[in-house]
């Protein structure tokens, strides 16, 4: 809102997700989810710098323009790819002419709680719907890519389809404090 405000920037939101960016509803990590995880120092770190950033008050946007998925009227042939689950409207983008995905935080490429490395499922207590969560990964799987930008972690070279299968396998693997 402050940067909108500042400097008269368009904000732009998938639909399902207008609603979440004007504070109509807010869907976030609940405190008690890393309340229980307090015994890890990186849960500590990320809770101290989420409590000074300010996460538990975000500042609601005042004006969004809400977009639907595909194709969206911006330069470069951006591609809008609905992949719920994070948040109820949350989107990740295409650009297939350049072979890129940015995936935000449907797929991260590390786990912000415990900071291990690799292509991954956001924490279970980020996901306002896990199963969502999940399921988005197919439709993130079956887009051409060379290189992804994900939301948290390093930019990952390698097909989406590679870092999804390892997703699923991290997933499998994990104990609960890595979910």
């Amino acid at each position: 809102e402050r940067f909108r405000t500042h400097h008269g920037a368009q904000v732009r939101a998938h639909q399902d997700e207008v609603g979440h960016a004007t504070g109509e509803y807010v869907e976030r990590v609940r405190i008690l989810d890393l309340l229980i995880r307090l015994w890890r120092p990186s849960v500590v770190a990320f809770a101290l710098n989420g409590v000074r950033m300010g996460f538990q008050r975000p500042t609601p946007v005042t004006d969004v323009m809400g977009f639907s998925d595909g194709p969206l009227d911006v330069p470069g042939g951006l591609v809008a790819v609905p992949t719920p689950g994070h948040t109820s409207g949350h989107c990740s983008f295409h650009l297939p002419a350049a072979g890129v995905v940015l995936t935000g935080d449907a797929l991260v490429n590390e786990n912000l709680l415990t900071g291990r490395p690799g292509p991954r499922l956001m924490p279970r207590i980020f996901s306002h719907d896990w199963q969502q969560a999940l399921a988005s990964l197919g439709g993130l799987a079956s887009l051409e890519s060379r290189v992804i930008l994900p939301g948290h972690g390093r930019a990952m070279k390698m097909p989406i389809e590679e870092a999804v299968a390892q997703a699923k396998d991290r997933l499998a693997k994990a104990g609960w404090w890595d979910r």
